[in-house]
């Protein structure tokens, strides 16, 4: 695993992006966990200009997000599902049909939504291969899996960490 230091945001975003371009240039049907929020926005703006300046393909990738507004329709410009459409779905060649966001429109059961999201994410393999996580706008999250320190970053084996670091680690 490596560790890379960055001085900015900016370069935060770009190395994000080029390690999501590369991933796909490797796996056309990758499976990537996605955020909302103000972080991610730097870097799907470099992922929309690696699509258009250099034919970056979404067209086989499927993706998860991590969070939605409970009792909110996603066609709601304040929805997530709007954010995601406006931030970037809209600007790749991306098929509608495989983003994936854990809805819950009014009138339905969070109880029931839960399951059925994770049912859709076994039935794509199970196999998120990139998650980032804003502790920052998730904190129950970080909450639960107790992040003291950033970066913080964890293995996950069917639904479990397994394995994990937190803070700087030194070049091996």
């Amino acid at each position: 695993m490596d560790v890379v230091i960055l001085d900015s945001s900016e370069q935060v975003a770009l190395q994000g992006a080029r390690m999501i371009g590369n991933l796909l240039r490797g796996n056309a049907a990758a499976v990537l966990g996605l955020a909302s929020g103000q972080t991610p926005r730097a870097m799907y703006r470099e992922l929309i200009r690696a699509h258009r300046e250099n034919g970056l393909s979404f067209r086989d990738v499927t993706t998860f997000n991590l969070d939605e507004y409970l009792g909110i329709a996603p066609d709601n410009p304040h929805s997530y599902r709007a954010y995601m459409r406006r931030e970037l779905f809209d600007h790749i060649d991306i098929d509608p049909a495989r983003t994936y966001l854990p809805e819950c429109a009014p009138g339905q059961n969070p109880l029931e939504v839960g399951p059925d999201y994770e049912e859709r994410i076994r039935a794509a393999g199970g196999k998120v291969r990139l998650v980032k996580v804003n502790i920052d706008e998730s904190p129950e999250l970080a909450q639960q899996l107790r992040i003291q320190s950033i970066p913080t970053v964890y293995a996950f084996f069917q639904g479990q960490p397994v394995d994990g670091f937190q803070g700087a680690q030194p070049e091996s």
